[in-house]
């Protein structure tokens, strides 16, 4: 039996698509999905390793800020606290408790009279004479109550609060009163709510003052009975 050309055609064909169907599953599809699964798993390699590097990048961003943060800081303690002892216009909180209370005094007197220097900026005039800085108490629970130590923070900061500061001057006289509180010495102090009145070139500012005095104390002395300073 002779086969038709067709036919042979046919059967030619059908023995390649069987060979090629067989080549395909077993060896190209197979090869074709393990290629694909390395290439997924290298791209999620390289994508950990670019978390990797980001996490890297982000420790060091940390760092860097950490170490301006303490930079700053220390910028802060060098110029803007108060001394540490009595005699150049600080306080020493590791002090016994009934000397404390002394100390404090002095250290208020400090604080009137930087003040009274700093109120002074610009050459302006004080209609109503300088603000009075308040004291701290007469026992070591007053003075430490007053100085915001232990609560509400974790170390001790002088809040000193001045309203309705009142000066006269020009224009230009009051804004650099004003802005001269940004560079008081030993202090951070910060004015608020400036207001002028009156008709140039004589003006009238008034505004509020708030100063800060961080305290440098590695320690405290342990508490005292609550005896008033001169008390029996």
């Amino acid at each position: 039996m002779k086969f038709r050309p067709l036919s042979i055609y046919l059967l030619g064909l059908s023995i390649f698509i069987v060979a090629v169907s067989y080549g395909y599953f077993t060896y190209y599809q197979p090869n074709e999905e393990e290629a694909k699964y390395n290439n997924d798993y290298a791209a999620s390699l390289q994508d950990v390793g670019a978390d990797y590097s980001k996490a890297v990048d982000r420790v060091h961003s940390a760092y860097k800020l950490v170490t301006q943060a303490q930079q700053q800081w220390a910028d802060i303690v060098a110029t803007r606290t108060p001394p540490d002892n009595v005699a150049e216009g600080g306080i020493d909180l590791q002090v016994n408790g009934w000397q404390l209370p002394g100390d404090a005094r002095s250290f208020r007197n400090s604080i009137q009279i930087a003040v009274n220097k700093q109120i002074q900026a610009g050459g302006i005039k004080l209609p109503n004479g300088g603000p009075t800085v308040p004291g701290f108490g007469e026992t070591q629970d007053e003075v430490l109550k007053n100085l915001n130590y232990p609560a509400p923070y974790a170390f001790p900061v002088e809040i000193v609060e001045i309203p309705g500061v009142t000066v006269q001057g020009t224009y230009d006289q009051i804004m650099a009163n004003y802005k001269a509180w940004g560079t008081m010495p030993h202090y951070v102090a910060m004015p608020d709510g400036l207001q002028l009145s009156g008709t140039s070139p004589l003006l009238t500012g008034t505004y509020n003052v708030i100063i800060l005095g961080y305290l440098k104390a590695k320690s405290l002395y342990p508490p005292q009975p609550d005896t008033a300073l001169g008390g029996k």
